[in-house]
């Protein structure tokens, strides 16, 4: 069975269609798309928020709605995370979206805002598996135990006009032999652009917004919380560039 067949791969959306053009397998899961095939939802839109990845994606409030219904590691706290205690203090109760990535996914991460990519803190780890089953299982610290890069966003609120601290967090894991940013600090980003990419395996990005400054769409907020028809706790597939929630003036 051909390799796209396997893991459920739309060759049409490869920017390099010829598979024998890709020297190794790990070159293929870092593989680039069409730039049309992953649109930026409402571009014209600032206050829009997009994905940052094909992914499964949850989204809470605040770190503390995370921990309580997703995120079940003992060490799980911002400042853990971060290993950065200004920044942690300045997302203290802010919004989490957490993009969670298969081995089969397109793997480039993106900009869920307009920004300028700032400090990149490198912190040392292991690459335990993402699968939500472990995450979801208190005797595992998988997000402060991983590899990660904790990247700061420096953006500008749309509303408010406000300089605001985004954290992206780059988490390695199972299989994953790096991972690779592709926009240096002081690079103006726009949403939707690439900052990277994680090389084989699965992996996770968590997005860590101010307190009060986005309102996440309802329908990824309820099926994350358990709140939707079925009244469970499910992870939602999107794309990169689809509209995942808005900036809103601080509450």
């Amino acid at each position: 069975m051909r390799l796209t067949a396997l893991l459920k791969v739309e060759c049409k959306d490869l920017l390099e269609r010829d598979l024998a053009k890709y020297p190794t397998l790990n070159s293929f899961f870092y593989r680039r798309l069409r730039p049309e095939t992953r649109p930026v939802a409402s571009p014209k839109d600032p206050t829009v928020i997009s994905s940052a990845a094909d992914c499964r994606i949850t989204v809470f409030d605040s770190v503390e709605e995370a921990k309580r219904l997703w995120i079940k590691g003992r060490h799980f706290t911002l400042p853990s995370l971060l290993r950065d205690s200004k920044l942690a203090a300045e997302l203290q109760g802010g919004s989490v979206a957490i993009f969670r990535l298969a081995v089969e996914d397109y793997h480039r991460f993106h900009s869920p805002i307009d920004a300028v990519v700032g400090e990149t803190n490198e912190i040392p780890g292991g690459y335990f598996t993402v699968n939500s089953m472990i995450v979801r299982d208190k005797r595992f610290n998988v997000f402060t135990a991983n590899k990660r890069n904790i990247t700061t966003l420096h953006a500008k609120h749309p509303l408010t006009h406000q300089p605001t601290p985004v954290a992206y967090c780059q988490i390695g894991a199972l299989l994953v032999a790096s991972i690779h940013q592709t926009k240096p600090k002081g690079q103006r980003i726009n949403r939707g652009d690439e900052l990277g990419y994680f090389a084989y395996g699965g992996s996770t990005i968590i997005v860590i917004f101010p307190e009060g400054t986005v309102e996440w769409n309802q329908d990824l907020l309820d099926n994350s919380e358990g709140r939707n028809s079925e009244g469970v706790q499910v992870e939602t597939l999107v794309k990169v560039g689809e509209e995942i929630g808005r900036w809103v003036a601080a509450r």
